[in-house]
């Protein structure tokens, strides 16, 4: 995981399979169109990381909820 954070902060976007979220107000409704979902290997989604930010972490409020995927 670590590698993968240096890489998405190196190229300052997402990758082809890994989708950054910050989820700090809950899980995102953009998450079930998130691009590469639908691809047979699927996507990666990280919460909890700010891409506006360089990648940093975010406070989550509960993060128990979005594991359940509640809004």
């Amino acid at each position: 995981m670590i590698k993968l954070i240096a890489r998405l902060r190196a190229t300052g976007s997402d990758c082809d399979n890994v989708e950054v979220k910050s989820a700090a107000g809950g899980l995102p409704r953009s998450t079930a169109s998130t691009p590469h979902a639908n691809d047979p290997g699927g996507a990666t989604v990280i919460l909890g990381l700010d891409e506006a930010t360089g990648f940093r972490p975010v406070r989550l409020p509960d993060p128990r909820a979005l594991k359940q995927g509640s809004p």
